[in-house]
C-alpha cells in the first residue's frame, strides 16, 4: 500500500486486494500494524498486539467486532470474489513527542466522529511511538477502516467516494478543522 500526503500531517492510502503482483489481506495488514511489522515471534506470539490501539464502531454494530482481529477476519470472511478495496488508511502525525498523550485521545475522538458516526465505518486506531516501535520517526496514529459500511447486519455498501483515493483530501480537511 502507498500512503500519499493528503495535507498537513495527514497521509492517506487505500489497501487494495491486489497491488501489482502482491495479494493483500486486511488481517495480515492489521497484524503488521499492531506488531510494528514484526509479526509473530517467541516474545510476541501471534496476535499479541504490541501497539496501543482501540476499535471504534457505529453504534448499531455487533459488539463482538470491538476486537481488532475479529473485525478484520469478519471483513475478509464477508468479502466477495473480485473485491478491489479492502480498507482506507489515514496516518496522522504527532509532530511533538511531548504531545502524544494529548493528541492520542483527540485523534481517537476524531476517528469516532469521522469514521464511525458520519460514515458508519468500523475503524481501528493504532498508536505508533518510537519508544515502542524502535523506529526513529515521529509518533503517529494509523486509522484503518474497512471500506464498507457496518451495521447490525454486518458489512454493506462501499463508502464512496470516501473509501477511495478521493478520501484523502476530505479527511485532511476534516482533521485541519477539528478542534484542538
Amino acid at each position: 500500500m502507498v500512503i500519499t500526503d493528503a495535507g498537513e500531517g495527514v497521509g492517506w492510502g487505500v489497501l487494495r486486494r491486489r497491488l501489482g503482483k502482491v495479494d493483500n489481506d486486511l488481517v495480515e495488514f492489521l497484524h503488521q500494524k499492531l506488531t510494528f511489522g514484526r509479526g509473530p515471534s517467541a516474545t510476541a506470539p501471534d496476535w499479541h498486539a504490541q501497539a496501543v490501539h482501540t476499535v471504534l464502531l457505529p453504534e448499531d454494530a455487533q459488539t463482538d467486532l470491538l476486537d481488532a482481529r475479529r473485525l478484520a477476519e469478519r471483513y475478509e470472511a464477508d468479502a466477495f470474489p473480485g473485491i478491489k478495496d479492502l480498507a482506507c488508511v489515514a496516518k496522522i502525525t504527532i509532530s511533538k513527542s511531548d504531545q502524544v498523550l494529548r493528541e492520542w485521545p483527540r485523534i481517537v475522538r476524531f476517528a469516532a466522529v469521522e469514521f464511525a458516526e458520519k460514515r458508519k465505518l468500523g475503524c481501528i486506531a493504532i498508536l505508533h511511538v518510537p519508544s515502542k516501535s524502535g523506529v526513529r520517526r515521529n509518533s503517529h496514529v494509523h486509522l484503518v477502516a474497512p471500506a464498507r459500511e457496518l451495521s447490525s447486519d454486518g458489512f454493506g455498501s462501499f463508502v464512496r467516494p470516501f473509501a477511495s483515493d478521493a478520501g484523502g483530501p476530505e479527511i485532511a480537511r476534516a482533521w485541519r478543522d477539528w478542534p484542538a
